[in-house]
């Protein structure tokens, strides 16, 4: 694997830990699931709306 890679991966695996983190110290304290689970998905689509190209389309 080329140090790219690796270094993407292990932005995967420290990302996973911290989300593990985040809900048992953010999710059990009184936070909804719906709403933890609206934020989670809000902030992992954040950042890729600056990050992924938009696709050629006609």
């Amino acid at each position: 694997m080329s140090p790219k890679d690796l270094l993407l991966a292990l932005v995967v695996v420290v990302a996973w830990g911290v989300n593990f983190v985040v809900v048992k110290v953010v999710g059990l304290h009184g936070v909804p699931p719906m709403l933890l689970g609206a934020l989670r998905f809000t902030l992992a689509a954040v950042p890729a709306v600056f990050f992924i190209k938009r696709p050629q389309l006609p």
